[in-house]
């Protein structure tokens, strides 16, 4: 149930639900939310809905990549 609703300046936004987003992510919705209340990450709030930008879940995912040191071990 994607949503795609305009921004300011024309550009089109995928929106999901929190619980959508939560699936995507595999983590719980109590997460999500908390990083919501603590404005760690973005949102877009429609009325009293409370939506999560598609880019923002690719943020999320991007930030907690981990790439493996090299070490020269002999």
């Amino acid at each position: 149930k994607n949503m795609s609703k305009p921004t300011n300046g024309g550009i089109i936004m995928n929106l999901l639900t929190i619980s959508e987003a939560a699936e995507k992510l595999r983590l719980s919705k109590a997460w999500l939310r908390q990083r919501i209340f603590r404005k760690e990450i973005r949102y877009v709030k429609l009325g009293r809905r409370v939506f999560i930008p598609e880019s923002t879940i690719e943020d999320l995912i991007e930030k907690g990549i981990f790439e493996p040191k090299c070490t020269n071990r002999k």
